[in-house]
């Protein structure tokens, strides 16, 4: 699988009716087979990542850390952030200070994309959604609004739209 394999351009509406163009990522995953987690989040999907049981945001995470980057899953439903190797972990000053510029702009935390990376001075934004299962959603929306009012250019942001394998 390669993170890359199938990429072209969404078209997103912002509040503002300003309409914008980003990056979206076809992924396909095996599903998980296996003994469920005890923590499903209310029963998210788990794809098979690497032989093991995997959310679909930290199997894409870790597509990324292989790829060279670091970064986090922005868990806002439990208000936490969660590292590539599935632990709660806390974010440095000037990583916090970005996603803080944005959640104030946008004046809530809901809605923020799911993965933070960064890869020295570059950063990116990932939303992950499950193909023909899930859209991006208005509380998304206000977030990706803010984060372009506060300068932030349409190429930090990517979605990465997975599906299951057809065939395993």
């Amino acid at each position: 699988m390669n993170f890359n394999n199938s990429e072209h351009n969404t078209e997103i509406q912002l509040l503002k009716g300003k309409t914008i163009r980003i990056k979206k990522l076809n992924i396909s995953f095996n599903p998980w087979r296996g003994k469920l987690p005890k923590d499903t989040y209310g029963g998210k999907p788990i794809v098979c990542y690497a032989r093991k049981p995997c959310f679909p945001e930290l199997a894409i995470l870790r597509i990324m850390c292989k790829e060279g980057w670091d970064g986090i899953w922005v868990d806002t439903y439990r208000k936490r952030y969660i590292s590539a190797n599935g632990k709660l972990t806390t974010l440095s000053v000037d990583k916090k200070k970005i996603l803080e510029i944005i959640y104030q702009k946008a004046k809530s935390k809901y809605g923020a994309f799911d993965l933070f990376c960064w890869k020295g001075s570059d950063i990116k934004f990932i939303e992950s959604k499950w193909k023909s299962k899930d859209k991006i959603r208005q509380t998304q929306i206000k977030w990706l609004s803010a984060a372009i009012e506060c300068g932030f250019e349409t190429n930090k942001f990517v979605i990465a739209e997975w599906q299951f394998n057809k065939t395993i």
